[in-house]
């Protein structure tokens, strides 16, 4: 990466700047694992997203029970 193309350029963020930047350690992975990692985190969002959906519908079937009788007022028989 060449960055000293900027370095005669003022930095839109105080305290940055290109020797500070190419100091950073860049991790590469080859192409074919971050199709892994790609996969991977798609089938975990499906499955996030399954549990969402359940949860949402486990939700909106709560809502639809009808109100809980009230029971304050009720006395237990005896005999």
């Amino acid at each position: 990466m060449n960055l000293n193309q900027y370095a005669f350029e003022t930095s839109a963020q105080p305290g940055l700047s290109v020797e500070k930047i190419l100091q950073l350690e860049m991790i590469h992975c080859p192409k074919g694992e971050q199709t892994q990692i790609a996969d991977f985190l798609d089938k975990k969002v499906a499955q996030l997203d399954k549990v969402k959906s359940f949860s949402g519908r486990a939700n909106q079937d709560l809502g639809r029970l009808p109100p809980k009788p009230d029971l304050r007022n009720c006395h237990k028989r005896t005999g």
